[in-house]
């Protein structure tokens, strides 16, 4: 401009110049990069239409139990008791009973949408854990979730059915014996075919806790029964758990304990609801049990009875949220 070689001019370096061109050459690699990233998304287009929902294999929230519940035959089974009471164990064990074996009861597994969350919850209790005797996590406080499992007839390998299990913390439930609110607001139980309440056995035959723990599982069961959210078609299931932790030592005194325990809860329910008893000791601690002790009577209950025994849709009059009030009006028949 003024005359000057390029080397001479003051407002020149090579080196701004060399940046220049390695932008302008970036530049044009960028825009090569764009077109070949349209083509190969053009190439790889796909037609929407043909995508297909896949479950995250995690629990299912409300509104997908609730897709379930109305598109095939389900039973949804409430697992109720205070903290560490034993509902997931007996949940896991069920689920182990079915992949150890070809079948159980009669019946083969039939897949499950919450796989991953069942491999989650057992690891615990696994070799592969590093962890010398077998545990179950306590389930978080949160929303209610629900686990799910297939099953299928044996002989004609169809007559698929879906059981729904709620996944709530004991701490919900703990919150239940003491607050007639709290059991208005549990409305899932009018949904449900199965209530199982849990007792831990240890507690019951136990001088010290017996007490408490007979007022814990009796206060939830008063509480939910008066406000009207478990429906007389409801089968009230009660599960002494743990069994292989009866105190042995104290053996007449603690039987006459259950007795008395079972004949109160008959004489206050047992006009209303079918009310049924289970021992389980799903892992034995001594070996005095096999794996899953008296959980076979158990599952085949809840596969062969359901809140109606008849096709009919039966709805509910619900005030609150979508979700709930969308899944309680789906109650099917067996």
């Amino acid at each position: 401009m003024n005359g000057l070689e390029l080397d001479e001019c003051p407002h020149y370096s090579k080196e701004d110049n060399d940046n220049v061109a390695a932008q302008e050459i970036n530049d044009e690699d960028l825009d090569q990069d764009d077109q070949d990233n349209q083509s190969f998304l053009k190439a790889n287009e796909v037609n929407r239409e043909n995508l297909k929902d896949v479950h995250s294999g995690k629990a299912l929230t409300l509104d997908e139990a609730n897709k379930i519940a109305k598109s095939v035959l389900a039973r949804v089974i409430v697992l109720a008791g205070m903290p560490e009471a034993g509902k997931t164990t007996l949940l896991l064990t069920l689920m182990h009973l079915f992949s150890s074996k070809l079948s159980f009861k009669e019946y083969i597994f039939a897949g499950s949408q919450t796989l991953i969350d069942f491999e989650e919850k057992s690891h615990p209790s696994k070799i592969d854990s590093d962890i010398s005797t077998p545990e179950t996590g306590r389930t978080p406080v949160g929303p209610h979730t629900f686990m799910h499992i297939g099953v299928a007839d044996l002989a004609t390998l169809n007559n698929k059915i879906n059981l729904l299990f709620t996944d709530i913390s004991g701490e919900t439930f703990k919150a239940l014996k003491d607050s007639a609110e709290e059991c208005q607001k549990f409305e899932l139980g009018a949904r449900a075919d199965h209530f199982v309440l849990f007792f831990d056995t240890k507690d019951l035959t136990s001088l010290k806790e017996r007490a408490n723990s007979k007022a814990a599982g009796l206060g939830m069961l008063r509480g939910l029964t008066e406000a009207g959210t478990l429906l007389p078609t409801t089968k009230i299931q009660i599960v002494f758990s743990k069994w292989d932790l009866f105190d042995q030592e104290k053996k007449e005194n603690n039987l006459q304990f259950l007795e008395v325990l079972k004949d109160e809860i008959r004489k206050n329910y047992g006009e209303k609801y079918a009310v049924s008893f289970y021992e389980i000791s799903c892992r034995s601690k001594d070996g005095t049990f096999t794996f899953g002790y008296g959980l076979d009577k158990l599952f085949l209950s809840w596969v062969n009875q359901s809140q109606l025994d008849h096709n009919e849709i039966q709805n509910s009059e619900v005030e609150n949220e979508f979700e709930l009030s969308q899944f309680l009006k789906f109650k099917y028949n067996q």
